[in-house]
């Protein structure tokens, strides 16, 4: 017996729609993971941009 065109359409439109699942799939799945390492320690002497403002004394804040 063989496939009629409507069979084969439905067949075509079902493989494509399970190969972009699994595209979008494999794409978040990387997407998800946790890093490898702890970020590194800050170095002396450079600012750290998620630190609070340093509280200044009104003498201090006019140099």
């Amino acid at each position: 017996m063989r496939p009629t065109p409507s069979r084969r359409i439905t067949a075509t439109g079902a493989l494509i729609a399970v190969t972009a699942l699994l595209a979008v799939g494999v794409q978040a799945g990387s997407a998800a993971a946790a890093p490898d390492s702890a970020p590194a320690a800050p170095v002396a002497g450079k600012a750290d941009p998620g630190a609070l403002p340093k509280a200044l004394s009104p003498a201090q804040c006019r140099r």
